[in-house]
């Protein structure tokens, strides 16, 4: 035999069952609802029988959804993209009353990212908007946990719908980026002052380029460059060991003259 169970018992169980129930709805209801500004007031009644009729009722308040922020993050890099940024921030300030500040990543965007993960809070994230690559915007929306991007409402813009779906970054069919360019991994060298062309990577290892080479960090462009060079050795993007071994005969041949680690290091070394 269970234990028996007063009818009194019965009654206060199941009333809190339906309290908790209703808080969730009315709090769900009061999140979505438009309003700026003040407070709601949600009130439910709900009645159930166990012998006879039980009635509560639930007054919820609850703060509507927040008003719009008088200002905002963002993090991007600098150079030309930091130029873009602090375009973009005048005009938010103009057109929407929105100050823009502008911070900047201090290499490749991953460990923002993680610094964003490490201190994340909703109410108060480092940044409100991200400037990175497509594997960290993935990674930001949840397949390198905790997620602390959210999904984009194509419906509320106009100009994202324009753009192609190659694009934009979709996880789980949520959108949760959108390029504003692309790029491919390559060597570039200035014509002025290489007067034979580079034709291959083992080109790279001639005497003429001692002390002259600038190579990405290994995890820069996740690490597209290290998979280019073991490709280029016979490897694959499943078998990088023949890219380590050409950078290791690269290091030992005295060409590698220093290390970028972000888009502005390699305008910086091409240009000074």
């Amino acid at each position: 035999m269970g234990e028996k169970v007063s009818r009194r018992a019965a009654v206060k169980v199941v009333g809190a069952g339906v309290v908790g129930a209703v808080l969730g709805g009315a709090a769900g209801f009061a999140l979505r609802t438009p309003e700026t500004g003040g407070v709601r007031t949600v009130e439910r009644t709900v009645e159930r029988t166990v012998d006879r009729t039980v009635e509560r009722r639930i007054t919820v308040t609850v703060s509507p959804t927040p008003a719009q922020p008088s200002e905002l993050k963002i993090i991007t890099w600098g150079g030309p993209w930091k130029d873009a940024a602090d375009m973009l921030a005048k005009k938010a300030e103009q057109e929407l009353g929105v100050k823009l500040v502008v911070d900047l990543h201090a290499g490749p965007s991953g460990p923002s990212l993680r610094k964003q993960q490490a201190a994340w809070d909703p109410k108060a994230p480092l940044w409100d908007l991200f400037w990175g690559t497509a594997v960290v915007g993935f990674q930001g929306a949840g397949l390198a946990p905790p997620a602390v991007f959210a999904p984009i409402d194509e419906s509320r813009l106009e100009n994202v719908k324009a753009i192609p779906r190659d694009f934009k970054g979709y996880l789980d069919n949520k959108l949760y980026w959108v390029a504003l360019y692309s790029y491919g991994c390559v060597w570039v060298y200035r014509r002025d002052l290489v007067q034979t062309p580079i034709r291959s990577f083992n080109d790279l290892l001639k005497p003429e380029f001692k002390g002259k080479i600038a190579v990405a960090y290994p995890t820069y462009l996740a690490g597209s460059m290290l998979t280019a060079a073991a490709i280029s050795g016979g490897g694959s993007e499943k078998n990088i060991d023949p890219g380590f071994e050409f950078f290791k005969s690269l290091a030992r041949a005295g060409n590698i003259a220093t290390v970028v680690r972000s888009d502005s290091d390699v305008l910086r070394v091409l240009t000074t």
